[in-house]
């Protein structure tokens, strides 16, 4: 593996206020900012930041974000950006069931056409989500914050999924026993009211406890990262919708 050095933090998967100035961001090191709604992916698809990439999402957990969703804005916003997220399916939302499925089921059948990375959330619904990806396949499914038996973690990898890994999940789950490294992220999960400098230190924390269970370094654990973060944009054709700032980190073939 050639190495460039200075690579900066990646985080997969962090919530970020789209009314942030470039400069306050600036401090974030490369970051997947999902969004809840698409009212909020509406506000994000003018920017221009450099090192952030910005998500259209409906969170299954927000319920005005449910009842608004509309397949044509959907497919609209996603022009503008490689991500999709926040998506998924929550036991323990106040939204109906069925509801979060028909948002769900709609989101994968129009990116196993316009290949996304796209962030999924699980909560309590690891069995229901994975069901769902066997019968609507996606190329570069990452399921965010998965808590899930050995067996259905398995079964994720078949499928070809990533996992985004935030510090709960590195220092309390045993994914490194069943998630080769070659399929990892790593995330936050940093909230929308969360100090903007904490995303690095995060990050670096969580490499550590992550690079300590594959038995690595951290250095070569965050090589790995941004090796397989650049695996899935180009497995969805979209290396060149990246900014020049975020290609450029990509290791030499």
């Amino acid at each position: 593996m050639n190495y460039i050095p200075s690579l900066p933090t990646l985080d997969s998967h962090a919530h970020l206020r789209h009314t942030h100035s470039a400069l306050d961001l600036s401090t974030c090191g490369a970051v997947l900012a999902m969004t809840v709604s698409l009212e909020e992916a509406s506000h994000t698809i003018t920017r221009n930041d450099q090192t952030i990439l910005w998500g259209v999402g409906c969170h299954p957990g927000e319920v005005d974000a449910q009842q608004r969703f509309d397949e044509r804005t959907f497919r609209d916003l996603i022009k503008h950006t490689p991500i999709v997220g926040e998506i998924g399916l929550d036991r323990r939302s106040q939204v109906p069931f069925d509801a979060q499925l028909k948002t769900f089921r709609t989101i994968l059948t129009i990116v196993a056409d316009n290949p996304r990375l796209v962030s999924i959330h699980s909560n309590h619904a690891t069995a229901e989500v994975l069901d769902e990806l066997e019968k609507r396949p996606i190329s570069a499914a990452v399921l965010h914050w998965w808590s899930a038996s050995n067996s259905r973690t398995k079964a994720a990898v078949q499928l070809g999924c990533h996992f985004s890994i935030n510090p709960s999940i590195a220092e309390h789950s045993r994914f490194s026993k069943y998630v080769p490294i070659d399929h990892i992220l790593l995330e936050t999960d940093h909230g929308y009211d969360d100090s903007l400098q904490e995303i690095p230190t995060k990050i670096e924390s969580t490499e550590r406890l992550v690079a300590a269970k594959y038995l690595v370094d951290s250095g070569f654990l965050r090589h790995t990262v941004w090796n397989n973060f650049k695996n899935v944009m180009e497995r969805i054709n979209a290396s060149d919708q990246l900014p020049d700032s975020l290609r450029r980190h990509f290791e030499a073939e």
